[in-house]
């Protein structure tokens, strides 16, 4: 079986369950939102369209094993007695183009495994954001605002 035909079924069973896979073209398959990962499967990253969560479209990428240290909470990621909203800080990055990037406070998750891998050196572009897997890590970005993100390390921008 060809890379090509491998892309076909994971585009078809993606598509049937109404999220779209990364095609041979590196564009999205219809649906309002899109799930691939990096071809370490390490990686998982999902682009939602303006209006797929009743606000303005948005990338969330997460580290399955990271080694890197992710910069301090933000104020908004405790509750009022001091408390982490969530202990699993520093694993997901979100990208909007409203905020830019920024570590998630923790919670939720994209799943893993992921069945829809985008290969080295290919892009996919959806809703405005275009994502790039690389041997570095996946790189998303969104006119000037951009992020890295890969086992060891980050990049906020």
């Amino acid at each position: 079986m060809n890379v090509r035909t491998i892309i076909r079924l994971v585009t078809a069973a993606a598509c049937t369950a109404g999220i779209a896979a990364v095609g041979p073209t590196g564009t999205a398959q219809a649906a309002d939102q899109i799930l691939f990962g990096s071809p370490s499967g390490n990686i998982a990253c999902a682009i939602f369209a303006e209006g797929s969560d009743g606000g303005a479209g948005y990338v969330r990428c997460e580290v399955f094993e990271y080694t890197y240290t992710p910069p301090p909470r933000p104020p908004g990621c405790y509750l009022p007695d001091g408390t982490p909203v969530q202990s699993d800080y520093g694993y997901a990055i979100h990208l909007s183009k409203a905020h830019g990037a920024w570590f998630n406070c923790g919670g939720g998750t994209l799943g893993h495994p992921i069945n829809s891998f985008l290969p080295y050196g290919a892009s996919v572009t959806f809703g405005g954001f275009t994502c790039t897997s690389a041997r570095d890590g996946i790189r998303c970005g969104v006119g000037s605002k951009s992020f890295r993100i890969s086992r060891a390390a980050y990049e906020l921008s």
